[in-house]
């Protein structure tokens, strides 16, 4: 058996482009408001195993902010979102596989404090949510489509249930080359309703990292943390920094 390798430097996960909640250095510029996150994962410990079984353990964190046109080139920060995971993936053949704890707290900011849509005073207070989530996807060279349900174990606000996604992921194994995305959420606390967003552009990648530059779309319940179950839709451009991904 082979011996655990620590700090891998080649991951099996392939982010989720279109999805605006996974811990990923961006900004979009969008035609509701300007969003901004930073986000890193990194991986422990792993193993290469001679059957072609692969597994990696790690964590992921990610810091999002949501703003709001203020006027004259200004934006008020609405709210702020803090996510923190423990992703284990698993690859075999043309398999990916991903189960993950992850823990959210969500906070109001002042451009909603002080502003006009001040909530209800009693929800003021920051919220937390744990979740468990698991996926499957198959890579079909450049595409690959996923699977996948999350589960509440913990809600501070209330929340219950569970979500169910599905997607797509493209990428060329080319630099500079296309990339793009499409995920599709349906909550279960808000009546099962859809969300979806997508993701395309250009990347460029070399050992150092990947840069990638886009048009997003996102239609649905807004997935900003505190103001989930408000609708959103908007068209924008995104600018990304990352470390380097796999491609196939």
């Amino acid at each position: 058996m082979k011996a655990l390798l620590l700090l891998p430097t080649l991951p099996i996960h392939v982010p989720h482009w279109a999805d605006t909640r996974h811990p990923r250095s961006a900004v979009r510029l969008h035609t509701a408001g300007l969003e901004a996150s930073l986000g890193e994962s990194l991986a422990l410990v792993g193993q290469d195993l001679p059957s072609g079984f692969r597994w990696r353990a790690g964590l992921e964190a990610g810091a999002f902010m949501n703003f709001e046109p203020a006027g004259e080139l200004t934006f008020s920060l609405l709210t702020f979102d803090g996510v923190f995971g423990v992703p284990i993936d698993i690859a075999w053949q043309n398999w990916r596989g991903r189960v993950e704890w992850t823990h959210l707290s969500a906070h109001f900011a002042d451009g909603i404090r002080h502003g006009d849509e001040l909530p209800d005073p009693d929800h003021l207070g920051a919220f937390s949510r744990e979740w468990l989530g698991m996926e499957l996807g198959y890579q079909f060279h450049w595409l690959q489509p996923y699977a996948g349900l999350r589960w509440l174990v913990h809600s501070a606000d209330g929340g219950a249930g569970g979500t169910i996604l599905s997607g797509l992921i493209v990428q060329s194994d080319e630099s500079p080359g296309w990339y793009g995305g499409l995920d599709v959420q349906s909550r279960q606390e808000l009546n099962w309703a859809v969300s979806g967003s997508m993701e395309l552009g250009i990347q460029w990648t070399s050992e150092r990292g990947t840069m990638q530059l886009g048009l997003c779309a996102y239609s649905g319940m807004d997935d900003t943390g505190k103001r989930i179950g408000a609708a959103k839709q908007y068209l924008g451009l995104l600018f990304a920094l990352g470390p380097s991904f796999p491609s196939y």
